[in-house]
């Protein structure tokens, strides 16, 4: 372990090198099969719940990005860890702010640099956008994924006051948790 260090560059904010990033990811990463089980807490319960990465689990996914399509639509873009994913399926999740949500995946986007293919399913394994979901943000589990901490600033320049956040929003820095967005 340790002898191998891939480096790749790019700029998600251009969309550049992206793709070579996902296929890094697919050839040197252990595939969802290979890896052991996650412990989770079943979000409707609250139970600790433990899964395995099988397409006959019950959905596990993992929130990298969010982006807007280039008419303006909101994509969630997922690496499916367990279970499957299907169109008109109902997601239960909890927003930044810990608010319940219950949300229909309307579709189902597999990409390939600027172009997408609209699937009906996929299964674990998988990395996709999916429309519909509108309160999802980077790091956060779904499905019976386990919760994912919220992004850290990583502003050199932070003080760990208020007086640095965003837009005027209420919030801290430096290792606090971000503010809640007003928008993505």
């Amino acid at each position: 372990a340790g002898q191998f260090v891939p480096v790749l560059c790019g700029t998600a904010f251009k969309d550049k090198g992206i793709q070579p990033l996902l296929d890094a990811v697919g050839l040197f990463l252990p595939s969802p099969p290979e890896r052991p089980p996650v412990a989770a807490t079943d979000l409707k319960n609250g139970t600790p719940v433990t899964r395995n990465h099988d397409e006959k689990e019950p959905l596990t996914s993992l929130v990298f990005k969010i982006s807007r399509d280039a008419q303006g639509v909101r994509l969630t873009h997922l690496k499916l860890t367990g279970g499957s994913l299907k169109v008109r399926s109902i997601l239960h999740y909890n927003s930044e702010t810990g608010e319940p949500k219950e949300e229909k995946v309307q579709s189902v986007r597999v990409y390939s640099g600027d172009k997408f293919t609209q699937v009906e399913a996929l299964e674990a394994g998988s990395i996709c956008a999916v429309v519909g979901l509108t309160a999802t943000w980077p790091g956060q589990g779904l499905g019976a994924a386990p919760e994912a901490r919220k992004p850290h600033c990583s502003r050199r320049s932070c003080t760990g006051c208020t007086a640095g956040t965003p837009s005027g929003t209420a919030g801290s820095f430096c290792g606090r948790q971000f503010p809640s967005r007003q928008s993505d």
